[in-house]
């Protein structure tokens, strides 16, 4: 059964057959605590042909023992973002923006041996597997609880190529905690 999430899904009543505005779940990966990466591979290979925007849904904690957390970056083919654009705010500080050039988008990682604190995100890849757009990524949200403070991050990413999604990479400093975890979802083509 489609789970329906996301600014492209719309919310449908009853269940069975997936609807064309749907995310439909592809696959999950958990963290592993020794490994600072997570990857879906053969996207294009698995979902080419049947999907046109993915999502990734994930709730992840670092083994850092940094209070400070861990950032987060990504990559698609091994690649990481030509440009990116993130909105930040947390409860020690006046609301910030930055422009970088790179795969980094989230707000540090909740430490799982400082704070106990995790970190949601939702991710919205658009036009995969286009050959004729470039991949924009939105971080619809990222936040994370550290010891008395609280913080949250909205992105946009731009991977300046128009080649297929094979794969996306999720990467950070430390490890991701054994309880992280990372599912795709994708969106059919019309």
């Amino acid at each position: 059964m489609p789970i329906p999430l996301g600014v492209l899904a719309v919310a449908g009543a009853g269940g069975g057959a997936a609807a064309g505005n749907a995310y439909e779940w592809l696959a999950t990966i958990a963290g592993n605590g020794s490994s600072s990466s997570i990857t879906f591979n053969n996207l294009n290979t698995t979902y080419g042909s049947t999907y046109k925007h993915l999502q990734i849904r994930a709730v992840i904690r670092s083994t850092t023992s940094s209070s400070n957390g861990d950032l987060i970056r990504m990559q698609i083919n091994g690649s990481e973002a030509n440009y990116g654009h993130h909105l930040y705010a947390d409860t020690t500080s006046t609301p910030k923006s930055r422009a970088e050039a790179s795969g980094y988008f989230g707000y540090p990682l909740g430490s799982q041996t400082t704070d106990g604190g995790w970190s949601p995100c939702i991710i919205d890849i658009y036009d995969a597997f286009s050959t004729n757009k470039t991949k924009t990524i939105r971080i619809m949200f990222n936040g994370r609880r550290a010891a008395n403070e609280f913080g949250f991050n909205f992105s946009s990413l731009l991977f300046n190529s128009t080649t297929v999604t094979s794969s996306i990479a999720l990467l950070e400093s430390s490890a991701f905690d054994t309880s992280s975890r990372f599912s795709l979802y994708g969106l059919r083509s019309a």
